[in-house]
């Protein structure tokens, strides 16, 4: 099928390139494998009105970036931790790019962009056509490159990386058809995992001794002490152990691929649609170290008669992100199943506090946009729902909830937003939990008649 592009039109139409690439994503991967994975994937006009609501627009970057603690706009972080073939990462590309044109920066923008625009996802199919649409996205960009650029889209896990106490301390664990790999958590923590994991995978092609790679780790590694250096000559002589036996050398990438997520740093936006799994639907040896963390950010109490089995993982997806990722003012945008705000199982969600710290981190939920009716997922009959969120205010309430009505029997898949906003209209109502608990369902309902319905619902 690429063979019948004209090679030209990745630069003059990669917008046409980008579809091919979403469509032949989703027609190789069988349905219910994606299904299993929880993945539907975003139309763009979708991906669009999230960037807006979380305020990622060119014409914004100078102001935002004053409110983030930044002088300037490049230096702005996007992550989608969930980013499938790619869309939010391409549009926020888009945007950048728009604005270095705007304002005749040009040769800055590549280097910011592949700084900035991070995404992470678990499928390897999925991250490869994300690669090579991040590729596209760049466009010209690339012709000035002056050096080698790694595109900074990992085949990682967003939320499991698991963290363990040892004899010789605290450590991140990653299990592989080969054996576990662990790095001390203090070379996670001195922002030195990526260059070390460069090092031993030039170290392991260049045949070197355990001794030869520990004297060259302690020179140019200065920062680490004298227990962390052994750990990482213990890391390296297992991958070398891996090169002697025929294992090809693809494990230094795996490693700093899954890794990825404890060296990204955190973000001014964390945006995406995370998968939307059922508990039941996980394998059993991801239950249980998920189950840890729903423990930790106090998202369900397991004796509940709603049980886990009602939760899904996309709520547990965004705390972990809320928490892991995003900056102390940073603004988040999710698709996420409605039911969250309705149902009884997700009041662990409505707690909009992350929990881990001694002292939590209010959230703040700034607006919600309920497309139930709509069914934007091609062939998915999702309850829809777009959240955006600040971290380190209180939610207050009311919350603005705006439910979007079709004006049409159906809202094509390659619509514009312009497009899908003409083709449908949007009700301006308000929600707020429907009992004294905080916690509750929300009931939603004109500004004026809110408290009106909470008082006879509570009464």
């Amino acid at each position: 099928m690429l063979s019948e592009y004209e090679p030209a039109t990745a630069e003059l139409e990669p917008d046409v390139i980008r579809d091919l690439f979403k469509r032949l994503y989703q027609n190789l991967v069988p349905k219910k494998i994606r299904h299993d994975l929880g993945e539907y994937y975003t139309p763009d006009w979708l991906a669009e009105l999230v960037l807006n609501e979380v305020g990622f627009a060119f014409e914004n970057f100078e102001k935002i970036g004053k409110e983030h603690g930044s002088t300037a706009p490049f230096e702005l972080r996007l992550l989608d931790p969930a980013c499938g073939s790619g869309t939010f990462l391409v549009l926020a590309i888009k945007r950048i790019k728009e604005y270095a044109v705007e304002h005749f920066l040009e040769e800055k923008a590549l280097s910011k962009i592949v700084k900035n625009i991070v995404g992470f996802d678990l499928n390897p199919l999925a991250v490869l056509a994300s690669r090579a649409n991040y590729l596209l996205a760049l466009g010209e960009l690339i012709r000035v490159a002056t050096a080698p650029i790694e595109l900074p889209v990992y085949f990682a896990d967003s939320i499991l990386a698991e963290r363990r106490s040892t004899i010789a301390g605290v450590e991140y664990a990653l299990k592989t058809t080969v054996g576990t790999f662990s790095v001390p958590v203090a070379i996670v923590e001195k922002g030195v995992l990526s260059k070390a994991l460069s090092l031993i995978e030039e170290c392991v092609h260049n045949n070197y001794s355990q001794k030869e790679f520990k004297e060259r780790v302690t020179k140019e590694l200065r920062v680490l002490d004298e227990n962390e250096v052994p750990a990482l000559t213990n890391l390296f002589a297992e991958v070398s152990e891996l090169e002697k036996a025929g294992k090809n050398r693809i494990w230094t990438r795996v490693l700093k691929n899954s890794f990825a997520p404890l060296f990204s740093g955190r973000f001014d936006y964390v945006v995406g649609n995370p998968p939307w799994i059922n508990w039941e639907s996980l394998p059993e040896d991801y239950r249980q170290p998920s189950r840890r963390l729903y423990d930790k950010y106090r998202l369900i109490t397991w004796t509940s008669k709603v049980g886990a089995v009602k939760t899904d993982i996309s709520i547990l997806f965004t705390y972990v992100c809320l928490d892991k990722y995003l900056k102390h003012v940073g603004n988040f945008g999710f698709l996420i199943t409605q039911s969250v705000f309705k149902s009884e199982s997700a009041e662990g969600f409505r707690r909009f506090y992350i929990a881990p710290e001694e002292t939590p981190t209010p959230v703040k939920v700034l607006r919600v946009h309920d497309m139930v009716e709509l069914k934007p997922f091609e062939g998915a009959q999702n309850r829809t729902s777009v959240i955006t969120m600040s971290k380190g205010k209180e939610t207050t309430y009311p919350v603005t909830y705006v439910i979007w009505k079709k004006e049409r029997m159906s809202i094509d898949q390659g619509a514009s937003l312009e497009e899908v906003v003409k083709s449908t209209r949007r009700l301006e109502l308000v929600a707020a939990p429907i009992t004294g608990n905080i916690r509750s369902p929300w009931a939603t309902a004109k500004p004026e008649s809110i408290e009106a319905l909470r008082k006879v619902v509570y009464q």
